[in-house]
């Protein structure tokens, strides 16, 4: 009976404790407000343990009556609870900061006997509101029946973006009329600013009313709305602000109600667009009243500007202008449109000659294997053309005159005399004589070792390459830690370009001023104490070095004068430099996945060198078997595998650049898709879909680069070849000749390495030809000639001292792990080997770098040519929106309103 009563009792303090557990939180509080957090619960009699509030997981109050004391604060960031507010159902939190937004729960416990525990949970947004409401840009004096009425509406800077809305005398309009943007990221404190597009043909219908009524609307939540409206007279008065109505600022439950159709809470426009662009608007003019009404607005702004036009500017400038919308009669949905999603197939022809030129490559050294053998370079054979320590077939028309079968598995050494006559003779042995020694299956004689070791012995190379091997043995530890130090620097180095690379390009520069000033200073110094003393002791003039170093103060003068007038004139396009930088960093780190393709191309050119060194032994191997006057056999090539040759080596520059190329163009289509994306976030697998779009749309692009330039270097092998092979007549004239020859197309080289770079970041953009592709880039190159210089000069500089720097450590780090190390003979060598591997990371990384760089920059130019920053607004960051002509007023406003909010 007992039993059952206290069975009883348990169900029932199970079946009673918590019961209706509420939180009500507030969506959204404006930055520096206070909020109260309210947590209801029903405990049906049982006794309260405590309460807890919890941020992200965090524990940062509780109350606790049963403890001394009863109220707990724990410290999270700048998160500040008013105690004497807060108690057992509600928390009140002051001078909220943006750091304060996130999940909120509060855990309810239950004293016994039911010890039970809820939790529930809630979001708060902490809102930055705008410091003016919304602009309309885009405004035109007059409008006619039948006119296109195109408008952009711009927000304050806010966090998070305003949520923009557009009517037409009090309704909104039909949506494809609407033009919808990501929001604008302003890279302070995560500051975004919202536009919205407006764009339609005026009717009658829209002057029913007397007048055309455009209002633009912008609300975040339910605490904040503005909106600003503008009318229009048809065909007689300019436009005219009729009110700039301050919203009614909603805190809590108490405020103005917005308009009927003003909709609450935060919610993104339809149809975004990628990539978070950084950018701010250049706004044109609103008309004479709007300027009455917000001089600081126009502040600044010369007069023609105000007028509407978005190409003037004070000052002659070297920045990209942007074309003016006024006469293209483009939409501005055009500017999500510059990366071409829907492709087709490039250069089929070519892929096509590609695979034909492996086809036939395939049919050569299927002739070639027919006819040669291996083994023949790298055991030899006897004069009888039997391989040493191999079975050869026998050849019935050629009779081994000393009647050798051609089974030589027992002879693995070939041996090679010379007679009295100077006739050479090839045996195979099964072991070497006294005077001879075993290098690479051959017989070498021994006093040609002993030559060799003497010298080697007189050269202090006696035993160094057993113990530098030794070395690396015992050393293999600390050569990989090395390596791992490399890999990191080089990381730390990619990470490092993109916050300080603008003190390094400043040092540099700094560091070349100086030394050409300190160096003309210098022999001017040493010209006139020369000059001295000649004059004083009397020196004859011919024993001085007077002229000398007035030649040379001259010249250095003349250089120092025209670096200095270099930098003046580049100082914008170096600052353009130190941006692309920052930019190439932000897209490493959104696409840390670019890294690895090095690792991927290199060891594919590493399999590849392999597979061309074993074609080349069995092209050198071919021949056809012929005797000569000894009736010793031997093995003559024909034209066959004389092309077979030069169709290897040719073939090999074709691979090795096909795969660099693809390389290239995976990282050109990533780098592309991501700053052509205003909402970054929305990026998935941009790599993956890079090479994706490589594999299935531009092999034949990339095949199409690898060939030309494939046949510049064949034609460069060759001219090298002829000179080889002319070294030993007298005739300066064909050497000189040859000599310019090769310098020339080195140079055609290296041309058409930077086009077709390039011409496959065009590809990557928008999906054309090669040809096509290449007339883009050198377009854009050459309109732009002075930043590819800068690009080139201080930024390939900036970049060689990276890698400078990433050998420097990884010898130092490698000076610090190896000097300590016993049973060392040479301690250099590791850390030489290491030197060279930190070089190889380096430059792996260091290119990659270099090609998201050129990527970005032909990006930034094409951005500048297809959008205007204000009708299309401009993917670019704001920082490189500095750079661009009309953005510049648009760059100088927001500074303004900054420095006043």
């Amino acid at each position: 009976m007992e039993l059952k009563i206290l069975l009883f009792v348990h169900v029932v303090g199970i079946c009673s404790g918590l019961r209706e557990v509420r939180i009500q939180i507030p969506t959204a509080v404006k930055k520096g407000d206070s909020a109260i957090l309210n947590c209801w619960y029903d405990t049906e009699g049982d006794l309260l343990y405590a309460v807890k509030w919890y941020k992200g997981g965090r524990e940062f109050y509780r109350y606790a009556p049963n403890e001394i004391p009863i109220f707990k604060t724990f410290p999270i960031g700048n998160l500040t609870v008013k105690k004497s507010e807060s108690n057992a159902t509600q928390v009140a939190l002051t001078n909220l900061e943006l750091d304060a937004a996130g999940v909120y729960s509060c855990e309810v416990s239950a004293d016994a006997p039911s010890f039970q525990t809820a939790c529930v949970q809630d979001t708060m947004n902490i809102v930055e509101l705008p410091s003016q409401g919304p602009s309309i840009l885009g405004l035109r004096r007059k409008y006619r029946i039948g006119d296109t009425l195109r408008l952009n509406c711009t927000s304050g800077r806010s966090k998070p973006a305003a949520n923009l809305t557009w009517y037409i005398n009090d309704r909104q309009p039909l949506k494809p009329h609407v033009r919808t943007y990501s929001p604008l990221d302003t890279n302070e404190s995560e500051w975004q600013i919202s536009q919205i597009g407006l764009q339609f043909l005026v009717t009658h219908e829209h002057f029913a009313g007397g007048k055309l009524k455009i209002r633009c609307s912008a609300s975040i939540y339910d605490i904040y709305w503005q909106s600003t409206e503008v009318s229009f007279e048809e065909d007689r008065a300019p436009p005219k602000v009729i009110q700039y109505q301050p919203a009614a600022t909603i805190v809590g439950i108490d405020y103005l109600q917005p308009p009927p159709n003003f909709q609450t809470g935060q919610k993104k426009p339809d149809g975004h667009v990628g990539v978070k662009a950084d950018a701010s608007v250049t706004p044109a003019s609103a008309g004479q009243d709007q300027e009455e009404q917000h001089p600081a607005y126009f502040q600044g702004l010369p007069r023609f500007s105000r007028m509407g036009c978005c190409c003037c500017t004070d000052e002659p400038s070297s920045k990209v202008e942007p074309r003016t919308p006024e006469n293209e009669g483009m939409s501005s949905r055009h500017s999500d449109q510059i990366f071409v999603t829907d492709r087709s197939c490039t250069d089929i022809i070519t892929l096509i000659i590609l695979i034909g030129l492996i086809i036939g490559f395939g049919f050569l050294l299927s002739i070639v294997v027919q006819k040669g053998d291996v083994y023949r370079i790298i055991n030899g054979y006897d004069d009888c053309g039997n391989v040493c320590g191999r079975v050869t077939p026998s050849h019935p028309e050629f009779q081994c005159p000393d009647g050798k079968n051609g089974d030589n598995t027992k002879n693995p050494y070939l041996k090679i005399t010379m007679d009295g006559s100077g006739v050479k003779t090839r045996e195979c042995t099964n072991n070497c004589t006294d005077q001879h020694i075993v290098f690479l299956n051959r017989c070498v004689p021994k006093d040609l070792s002993e030559t060799i070791t003497s010298l080697i012995n007189k050269l202090g190379l006696d035993n160094f390459y057993k113990e530098a091997c030794r070395d690396l043995t015992v050393a293999w530890r600390e050569i990989v830690y090395l390596l791992l130090i490399a890999l990191g620097i080089s990381v730390a180095i990619l990470v490092a370009f993109r916050y300080l690379v603008q003190w390094v390009v400043y040092m540099v520069l700094i560091g070349v001023i100086l030394v050409c000033i300190g160096g003309s200073t210098y022999l001017w110094f040493a010209w006139y104490a020369e000059k001295k003393a000649v004059e004083a002791h009397k020196i004859p003039e011919e024993d001085s070095s007077e002229q000398s170093y007035f030649i040379y103060a001259i010249t250095l003068t003349i250089i120092t004068v025209i670096t200095l007038l270099i930098v003046l004139v580049m100082r914008k396009r170096i600052a353009l430099v130190m941006q692309l930088f920052r930019e190439a960093g932000k897209a490493v780190y959104a696409m840390p996945v670019l890294l690895l393709q090095p690792i991927y191309t290199y060891l594919l050119i590493g399999i590849t060198v392999c597979a061309w060194i074993y074609c080349m032994l069995w092209i050198e191997s071919a021949g056809n078997i012929y005797k000569n006057k000894k009736n010793h056999i031997h093995f003559r090539k024909d034209s066959i595998v004389i092309a077979s040759r030069w169709y290897n080596i040719f073939f090999f520059f074709v691979t090795c650049e096909f795969l660099l190329g693809c390389q290239h163009m995976v990282v050109a289509l990533a780098v592309a898709r991501w700053f052509f994306t205003r909402n970054k976030n929305q990026l998935s697998l941009p790599v993956a879909r890079g090479f994706c779009y490589l594999t299935r749309y531009h092999l034949g692009t990339v095949a199409f680069g690898a060939l030309i330039i494939g046949i510049v270097r064949l034609i460069r092998a060759i001219i090298l070849f002829v000179q080889n092979r002319l070294k030993h007549y007298d005739n300066d004239l064909v050497r000189v000749i040859l000599w310019c020859c090769h310098c020339c197309f080195w140079l055609f080289e290296c041309v058409l390495k930077f086009l077709t770079r390039n011409a496959y970041i065009e590809t990557a953009i928008y999906g054309c030809n090669f040809c096509r592709g290449g007339k883009k880039a050198f377009q854009a190159l050459s309109s732009n000639i002075l930043r590819v210089a800068a690009i080139n000069s201080v930024g390939d500089f900036v970049l060689f001292l990276g890698k400078v720097l990433v050998v420097t450590l990884t010898v130092v780090s490698g000076i610090y792990l190896i000097q300590k190390k016993e049973g060392l003979h040479y301690p250099w060598i590791p850390i030489a080997l290491a030197g060279v591997f930190a070089f190889i990371v380096a430059h792996c990384f260091i290119s990659i770098y270099e090609m998201i760089i050129d990527t970005i920059f032909i990006c930034f130019c094409e951005d500048c040519e297809k959008n205007d920053g204000i009708n299309r607004p401009y993917f670019m960051s704001r920082g490189l929106m500095e750079f661009v002509e009309n953005s510049k007023k648009a760059l100088q406003y927001a500074n303004h309103h900054a420095a006043e909010s």
